[in-house]
Order: C-alpha cells, then sequence, then structure tokens
C-alpha cells in the first residue's frame, strides 16, 4: 500500500511540474520568436554597447573604463557607470565574428533563463521543489520582465531580474530562518554585486527594499544580534566585491560635472500606471493607438503607460483565495509576500503617491520600476498559496489560479507580440558609434549631444596661428603632430575629457597637463622651438587600478572560504 502510494505521490508530481514544464517550453519558443524580431526602445544603445565593448577586446584584453571607439573616437564613459561585466560574454562572440544581433539576442534569451533558474533554485532551498517550479513560471514569464526584454530591450533592468531573488534569499537566511552552513549570509552580498554591475537604479530600489524589510523584521532582528553582524558583514563584502567598478564611479562622480548631474536627460516623473493596465496594459493601449491612426490620421488617442498589464487576474485569484471565509488558505510567509507586492503595486498605481516621492527620487522614475518588486514577492506568493491548495486537494481552484497565471502570461504574449510585429526588425547595419542613449555620461560642458558627430575629427589650436599639426586616430588612442612651434601652443582635441586621460609626447617622454575646455574636450598646452608627436590615451586612475586587485582579491578569498565549507560538510556527512 506505502509503494502504491508513492507511486502516486510521484506520478502526480511528474504530471504537476510536466504541464508547467510544457508551458514553459511554448512561451521560451514564443521568446525566441519575439526576441528574433523585435525593435525595442533602448535596443540601439545596448547593442552599441555590445559592440563597444568588442571592438576594446580587439585592442586589448582587460576591463575596460571607456569605450574608446565611441562617438566617432571622441571615446564616451558609459562602463564607468552602467556595469558592463556580464555583456563580456556576448561581446566575446561579437569580437569572435558573431554578428551584433544574434550576440545581442542570444544574451537577451539568456536573461530570461538566467531569471528562471535564479528563482527556482532560491524558492526551491526554502520551499521545496513543486513551490519553486511554479514561481520561476510566474516569475519569468511575467508581463514586466517579457516587456523589458522584447518591448524596452532595458538589459539592465531585466538583468536585475536574475539578482533580485538571490538577494531575498540572503535575506531570508539572515533574518528570518538561520541555518547552517553560516556563510549563507553570503548570498546576500553575491545578489547586491550582481545588482550594482546589472543596474544601479534597480540597486538604488533594491537598498530601499532591504531597510523596509529591517523595519518591518525588526523584532526578529533584535532578537538574533547575530543579525546585525551578517547584514553588515555582506555590506561590507558586497562592498569590497564590487570595488573594482563602485569606486571608480564615485571618483569620477565627484571630480566630474556630467550631463546626468547637471542637465535633464530624460522626463523626471513616472508615470502612474492605470487599474485597467493590470489586465491589458500599455502594450494593448499602444496598439489601439495603432489601429485608431491607420483609421482616423490621429495619433496618441489613447493615454499610455510604462505598465504591462496581465498580471491582475493572478493577483486578485490570489487575494479572494486567501480572504474568503470558507476554507480560508493561510500561510505566514505566503500572507507576508502577498502584502509586500500589494505595497509596491500601490506605489505604482495609486496616484497621490507619486508627486509626494518625486522631488526626492523622481528621476529614477519610481512609478513603474517599483513594479518588479510587485512581481517578485506575487510570484512566491501565489505559489505558494497554489501549491497549498494542490496538497489540501482542492483541485479545482488551484486549477483555476494556474490557468490565470498561464492566461496572463499569454495575453501579454499577444499584445507584445503586436506591437513587435508593428515595430518591426532593428536595422543592425544602422548602428554606429553615437549611439549613446540620453548621452547621460557626456561631461556637463559639452555642447550639445551631438557635438562630436558635428565636429568630426577636428583639432583648434588656441593661441599659435604659425603652427602646423595633423591628428590621427589610432586602435585606443589618438595622436597630434605638430611642427614649427614658437613659443606656446594650447591645442583642443576631439576627444572627450574624463578623469584618468593622459598626453605623453612619444618624443621626449614629457606628460602634458590635461584641462577641460571650454567644449568639455581633452586640451593641454605644449611649448619650446620645436615639433612633437602627442599620444593622447586613457591611462586610467589610481583608484582604477588598485580597485581591481582589491575585487580580485576579494573573489579569491570568498571562493577559498566556500571551497573550505563545502569540503568540511562533506567530511561531517562523510563522519555521520
Amino acid at each position: 500500500m506505502g509503494k502504491a502510494k508513492k507511486e502516486m505521490e510521484k506520478r502526480r508530481k511528474l504530471q504537476f511540474e510536466g504541464i508547467l514544464y510544457i508551458l514553459a517550453a511554448v512561451v521560451l519558443a514564443l521568446s525566441a520568436v519575439m526576441i528574433w524580431m523585435g525593435y525595442g526602445q533602448d535596443i540601439e544603445y545596448h547593442a552599441e554597447r555590445i559592440a563597444a565593448i568588442a571592438e576594446e577586446m580587439k585592442i586589448h584584453p582587460g576591463i575596460y573604463r571607456i569605450y574608446t571607439t565611441n562617438c566617432g573616437g571622441y571615446g564616451y564613459v558609459s562602463p564607468l557607470f552602467y556595469g558592463d561585466l556580464l555583456l563580456y560574454p556576448a561581446a566575446l562572440l561579437v569580437a569572435a565574428g558573431c554578428p551584433v544581433a544574434v550576440a545581442f539576442r542570444l544574451f537577451l534569451a539568456s536573461i530570461m533563463m538566467g531569471a528562471w533558474l535564479s528563482m527556482y533554485l532560491c524558492v526551491k532551498a526554502v520551499w521545496g521543489r513543486e513551490t519553486a517550479v511554479l514561481a520561476s513560471y510566474l516569475y519569468a514569464f511575467s508581463p514586466i520582465l517579457l516587456a523589458d526584454i522584447f518591448i524596452r530591450f532595458a538589459v539592465g533592468e531585466a538583468l536585475a531580474f536574475v539578482f533580485l531573488p538571490i538577494v531575498l534569499y540572503g535575506f531570508y537566511r539572515i533574518v528570518l530562518e538561520p541555518k547552517k552552513p553560516k556563510t549563507d549570509w553570503i548570498w546576500l552580498s553575491v545578489g547586491m554585486s550582481g545588482l550594482i554591475f546589472s543596474h544601479i537604479i534597480s540597486t538604488v530600489l533594491t537598498v530601499l527594499m532591504l531597510v523596509l524589510l529591517c523595519l518591518f523584521f525588526v523584532r526578529k532582528i533584535w532578537a538574533n544580534k547575530k543579525s546585525f553582524g551578517y547584514l553588515a558583514t555582506a555590506a561590507v563584502l558586497t562592498v569590497f566585491l564590487t570595488a573594482y567598478f563602485t569606486w571608480p564611479m564615485l571618483e569620477q562622480m565627484a571630480t566630474t560635472p556630467l550631463f546626468v548631474t547637471d542637465r535633464q536627460t530624460s522626463n523626471l516623473a513616472g508615470n502612474v500606471a492605470p487599474v485597467v493596465g493590470l489586465f491589458f496594459g500599455s502594450e494593448y493601449f499602444n496598439l489601439l493607438n495603432v489601429i485608431a491612426e491607420k483609421l482616423t490620421g490621429q495619433a496618441d488617442l489613447f493615454v499610455t503607460t510604462w505598465f504591462p498589464g496581465a498580471f491582475g487576474y493572478l493577483l486578485f485569484f490570489v487575494l479572494v483565495v486567501r480572504l474568503r471565509k470558507k476554507n480560508r488558505m493561510e500561510n505566514k510567509n505566503a500572507d507576508t509576500l502577498l502584502g509586500f507586492s500589494i505595497f509596491y503595486l500601490a506605489i505604482s498605481m495609486v496616484p497621490f503617491i507619486q508627486p509626494l516621492l518625486e522631488p526626492i527620487v523622481g528621476f529614477i522614475k519610481i512609478a513603474w520600476r517599483n513594479l518588479t518588486f510587485y512581481i517578485l514577492f506575487l510570484s512566491i506568493a501565489a505559489a505558494i498559496y497554489l501549491v497549498k491548495l494542490k496538497a489540501q486537494k482542492k483541485e479545482k481552484s488551484y486549477r483555476i489560479g494556474l490557468l490565470l497565471a498561464t492566461f496572463g502570461t499569454l495575453v501579454t504574449f499577444g499584445g507584445l507580440t503586436m506591437i513587435t510585429v508593428h515595430n518591426g526588425m532593428y536595422p543592425f547595419e544602422n548602428l554606429t558609434s553615437h549611439s549613446i542613449g540620453a548621452g547621460e555620461y557626456l561631461t556637463a560642458s559639452v555642447p550639445d549631444y551631438n557635438y562630436a558627430k558635428e565636429r568630426g575629427d577636428v583639432v583648434k589650436c588656441l593661441d599659435n596661428d604659425t603652427v602646423d599639426y595633423e591628428f590621427f586616430r589610432g586602435k585606443g588612442y589618438s595622436e597630434l603632430l605638430y611642427d614649427h612651434l614658437e613659443g606656446t601652443a594650447a591645442f583642443e582635441v576631439p576627444v572627450y575629457m574624463y578623469r584618468g586621460y593622459a598626453a605623453v609626447n612619444e618624443e621626449t617622454g614629457e606628460s602634458y597637463e590635461l584641462s577641460f575646455s571650454e567644449n568639455g574636450l581633452v586640451e593641454f598646452t605644449v611649448e619650446g622651438n620645436s615639433s612633437g608627436k602627442v599620444k593622447i590615451f586613457y591611462e586610467g586612475t589610481k583608484i582604477q587600478h588598485v580597485s581591481v586587485w582589491v575585487s580580485a582579491v576579494t573573489v579569491l578569498l570568498l571562493t577559498g572560504v566556500a571551497w573550505k565549507e563545502h569540503h568540511r560538510q562533506g567530511s561531517k556527512k562523510e563522519r555521520k
């Protein structure tokens, strides 16, 4: 009898998982098609990032602080502010001869798979395999992630989906359920480091989320004093793990005025999502605008938002299951997660919240970006409730919930596909080095976004009419040749000035002191009655060089600790 019961249980699990795997395979197949045909809002900027890294790889191996080929050779310091370490595999494919379009889309597909795997492993470690299968399905194929990948091509925000479950898992192990091995707190550092390398804005919002969680669970933290130490240690470890990126970024921000800090590069306020967006979302309003324009000739008849919908069905189902009096479903962890998901949904959808927050964090566009956390918490909460329904043999309710979740995903796919077909394929052959997004990381002295394109390779000699000069672009550097110099000459060369640039006379070895020209370019002065050849290149700063070693040593030490702990646990199992 016991054997038959086990066989039945095994068959039931296979049936449960089999349905979800089939659905996931179908969605994945649709995803592959959509990724291949899409034309998204940020596709140009991120594709150019991959292309720029590939060009740097062809010049020299290493960590790249500046894309020397961007802006027609003027250089752009994007990697100092927008972590690109996770783009290196895609760039390596391009450097090896793979088309940018192929490498970029393979990278997008890997993000979706990474989000699925991350959620699966983290939830499985806490709530078991069945809950993990369902949570990872809801999370990886959620409307927000689908829109980030297929419509917005927002690589940084999409990558955040991979690391958020790890952050939540690390916090859970430190505060809610501390277990041996005691090194579980490291997961919080790993997750936060991944976020920092992916998207700074998502990192800021995640820190706020962790502060909120700490306040909510302050009694548990106070009861277990070790939690303070683990949280602090995780924070310190994150600082050292990400030193190679964060320290130079802070240095550049402290010494160089930029567009992003001195000018408005985009609208400050994020749109507040309407309630109807829970069911239909921006993809359908955009489609209605397309149809209306073709029929009436008038564009933008319908107000659009950033909110991708079709996850509201599941939310209302979970609320009904949780709150109905008959056969009420209760689960402390799921209740807490559901509460947090509704809280973040309120920030995104309640009109009066956005104006209150805008003066402080309006540039983050907090309204729709917080929907990521709504999806994070709701996916796990819904999975816990649904698995509990199945365990209690409430098959009808369970199937309704699963159907609504799948229906919501397919509805979102339908809307996104329509918009994708309308947008058409991005012409990668038109990709240029001037594709730098909103130009957030141009220095504040640069006259305008298109300055490099409009000026070209033009050198200006500011105070000498007799000197002759020529300018050349090399691979990763520029050269200025001057002749018949009498007295002094100040040169403004077509290279955007950032901290870390150097100019050296290749004949005498003399280094020149660089300054910002009035146009935000590299400016230096040479003197004497002579000729010479000056090489202008990015050598980096002391902080940049030191920070690489700090991060490298930290990674090695962390690897050693992880190996030692794994070996210790293995030995303990053998003794048992």
